[in-house]
């Protein structure tokens, strides 16, 4: 654990080196062949911070969840703010170079490009892995219905996700590990949640 945790800190160092060297350059653009080197860089620390953050929530006790959770939401902060200097820094769409991707000749590093998988078996697709909710026998359980979805994160990049479907649900869920993981920008909330018996559940962070 304490090698993991020295890598955590090594990936926030390297965020805080790209940070800086992006606040040197102010309100002034960067470059194309600069914004590609940052661009390269941010990906890669990326790929790392999700590998890590994996690692870590395996390897540590589940009362110590919460507290490496919220040090990579911190972390996924300071990603945050690298990419938003980044884009602030060079617009694509401004961008006069006619280099483009090598895959798809688009206006993006060729690291970025998202290769389109092969298609999917159509039954496979018109079943998916969607199970419709039903009730088994006299002990009444419901089961909800899951489907397989496919979402970008914030490197454009795809991930696969299992969602669960429940119609009588008032608001939707994600995990911490989700939101890790797709590099997404959260907001705190003071929610808090009940069952059946209006027992409490637990509450949102």
């Amino acid at each position: 654990m304490d090698a993991l945790m020295s890598r955590r800190k090594l990936l926030k160092a390297k965020l805080t080196r790209i940070k800086k060297k992006l606040d040197v350059h102010g309100d002034n653009p960067i470059n194309l062949h600069q914004a590609r080197i940052y661009e390269e860089q941010i990906s890669e620390a990326w790929a790392e911070n999700k590998e890590l953050f994996d690692e870590i929530i395996s390897t540590c006790n589940e009362e110590d969840d919460e507290e490496h959770e919220n040090q990579f939401s911190e972390l996924a902060d300071r990603f945050d703010e690298v990419k938003l200097a980044i884009r602030t820094g060079h617009n694509s769409m401004k961008c006069f170079s006619k280099s483009t991707c090598k895959k798809c000749e688009a206006k993006h590093n060729t690291l970025l490009h998202l290769d389109q998988t092969a298609a999917v078996d159509k039954k496979e697709a018109e079943s998916g892995s969607a199970h419709t909710a039903q009730t088994i026998g006299g002990n009444k359980r419901a089961l909800l219905a899951t489907v397989l979805v496919n979402i970008t994160d914030c490197f454009g990049q795809v991930q696969n996700y299992r969602a669960l479907l429940d119609p009588g649900a008032d608001v939707s869920f994600v995990s911490e590990r989700c939101v890790q993981q797709l590099g997404v920008s959260r907001s705190k909330s003071d929610m808090h949640f009940s069952g059946l018996g209006a027992n409490s559940v637990g509450k949102s962070r």
